[in-house]
């Protein structure tokens, strides 16, 4: 086994790099960043270099200082220092490998997209080793994940199905198959292994039923409660399964089993998901912080139908996201809707009633801009307020979530019911937008005011640059935007049309009613006048449904 220090005096961080496929700008002596899917622009800038062999990236921290190992250990996804090690060996030609046998490939699993085109294949080894590689497009592989999708495995059957079993690793999950899954059911796991599991996996399970099967092991409970957390507020239950003791996973259990009516049975032992805070509750475990418990029976909570600000599109009482790249209308289609409330012409459950509305907005002028589109909207201007928040004298914007309660007050205060948060991530204050448990602790206030009031709130959100199969995995840097919102509005390009302007606004999330039809749209440039003042302003003219438009 070569040492630390040898492999790095045999490897240095340029040989990565380009491996990789960046390679040095001869104009700034810089590198294109490895995970350029953190930066807004793909890191068209080039922003990272080394020194004394290490690596830094200047714009978003990707890399601070880190040496070849921690590089790898981050474009690989490997978390141990013999993980990084063996796999640079691996790329490299180092040696054979730790033990001086020879591996042998014995099976390799193939991860598809939604149309069953090969994104890449994870390699199963013996001695037991696993490797992820991709085609190079010339009949080869490359053995890296880099810039490709990291979808589930069996994706086509699991976006088929009503009910998904989640398992650690390919081999459980053709067992599963292999025994015979109940009709409507699917059987995934998430690439890499335990710890692996990323929020963009969550995605593909929306308004899914889910069991979880976790190996019987610490890092197995561990890897299933970081499924069952990223699940939340994104799959319609979360049950877990237990396998009898003597079983480290289901390929043992199905070995010494081996029935499809024993695999049924197993599933329909299935019990809610406990974290393990919540098992400790049950067995005498102690409260933290104070806090006390309230049960409510079932029986005693009145059914409540769900409400819409807009029929079908924009739930009340609940958060919404309109989303899009920049030039698509998003802030005058969000005006246009202020304008219907202010004047209770937007069908829904405002009809007839105009309530006010409340825009936070960080980016357009109030006078140039918001006044313009709204009257040209045709709105009330006495039912719409925009909101400026004021510091030590000093005037500023809306901070979510510190200035939620205060807001939350002033909108019962003065009857508010709608709230328009343009773009929401100039919003969020101080919360890192990439870190999804930031997220969902600053927009689970902002869920809790929207019921408050008994309102809606729309917030504005561009789409990032990430190259992935799913939409809703392009809104903001977390997911953690898309599981608070119960419903998603996609402002897009007209797809049958090149015309600047012409777009389709298209359901893409919606876990409180069917999907809305696709409505066309165009951005129609207007010159607004006041007194002696003219100013070019933009205007939505809504056209007819394109149901055969979709995300």
């Amino acid at each position: 086994m070569m040492k630390a220090e040898d492999i790095k005096s045999a490897v240095s961080m340029e040989r990565i790099l380009t491996h990789y496929g960046s390679t040095r700008q001869s104009s700034s002596k810089k590198f294109k960043c490895l995970q350029s899917g953190n930066h807004a622009n793909g890191d068209t800038h080039p922003s990272a270099t080394i020194w004394k062999d290490r690596l830094t990236c200047h714009s978003q921290h990707c890399f601070e200082k880190d040496d070849i190992f921690a590089v790898v250990g981050k474009v690989e996804n490997l978390s141990t220092f013999s993980e990084q090690r063996a796999k640079i060996e691996e790329i490299f030609g180092l040696h054979g490998t730790q033990s001086g046998q020879k591996k042998n490939i014995v099976d390799t699993y193939d991860y598809v997209n939604e149309q069953g085109n090969l994104l890449f294949q994870t390699v199963r080894y013996k001695p037991k080793d696993f490797r992820q590689r991709r085609p190079d497009g010339k009949g080869g592989w490359t053995w890296n994940l880099q810039d490709t999708p990291l979808v589930l495995f069996k994706l086509p059957e699991v976006l088929a199905a009503l009910h998904v079993l989640v398992v650690e690793g390919e081999r459980d999950v053709l067992s599963a198959y292999a025994l015979g899954l109940p009709e409507g059911w699917a059987c995934t796991t998430a690439p890499m292994g335990a710890g692996k599991w990323k929020n963009e996996h969550s995605l593909f399970l929306e308004n899914k039923s889910v069991v979880i099967l976790p190996d019987h092991d610490k890092v197995g409970q561990t890897h299933g409660q970081q499924v069952a957390e990223s699940l939340k507020g994104l799959a319609k239950d979360i049950q877990g399964l237990t396998l009898p003791d003597g079983f480290k996973d289901l390929s043992d259990w199905a070995e010494v089993v081996g029935t499809c009516e024993d695999l049924h049975e197993l599933l329909n032992t299935a019990q809610p998901w406990n974290s393990p805070s919540a098992d400790a509750a049950q067995h005498g475990g102690s409260q933290k912080g104070g806090a006390s418990i309230h049960l409510q029976a079932v029986s005693s909570i009145l059914p409540e139908s769900v409400e819409f600000a807009w029929d079908a599109h924009i739930a009340a009482r609940a958060v919404n996201l309109l989303v899009g790249e920049p030039g698509l209308g998003k802030s005058t289609i969000a005006f246009d809707l202020a304008a219907g409330w202010s004047t209770g012409t937007i069908p829904g459950a405002w009809f007839g009633l105009p309530v006010h509305v409340l825009i936070a907005s960080c980016e357009d002028s109030p006078a140039s801009t918001i006044r313009p589109r709204l009257e040209m909207a045709k709105a009330d201007l006495s039912m719409v307020s925009v909101i400026t928040v004021k510091r030590d004298d000093v005037s500023g914007g809306l901070s979510i979530p510190d200035d939620l309660p205060h807001l939350e007050a002033k909108m019962l205060e003065v009857g508010a019911r709608a709230l328009i948060i343009d773009p929401m991530m100039g919003h969020l204050g101080d919360v890192d937008s990439f870190k999804d448990q930031n997220i969902r602790k600053a927009l689970g206030p902002l869920a809790r005011l929207a019921e408050s009031v008994n309102g809606a709130v729309l917030g504005i959100m561009h789409l990032n640059k990430r190259e992935c199969s799913s939409i809703v995995a392009r809104v903001g840097g977390s997911v953690g935007f898309v599981a608070a919102a119960r419903s998603v509005l996609l402002a897009a390009q007209d797809p049958e049309s090149e015309e600047h302007g012409r777009g389709v606004l298209i359901h893409a999330k919606c876990n409180v009613a069917p999907h809305a039809p696709t409505i066309r749209y165009q951005l129609e440039g207007v010159n607004y006048h006041h007194g002696e003042i003219e100013i070019q302003t933009s205007r939505v003219v809504w056209g007819q449904e394109a149901e055969h438009i979709h995300v």
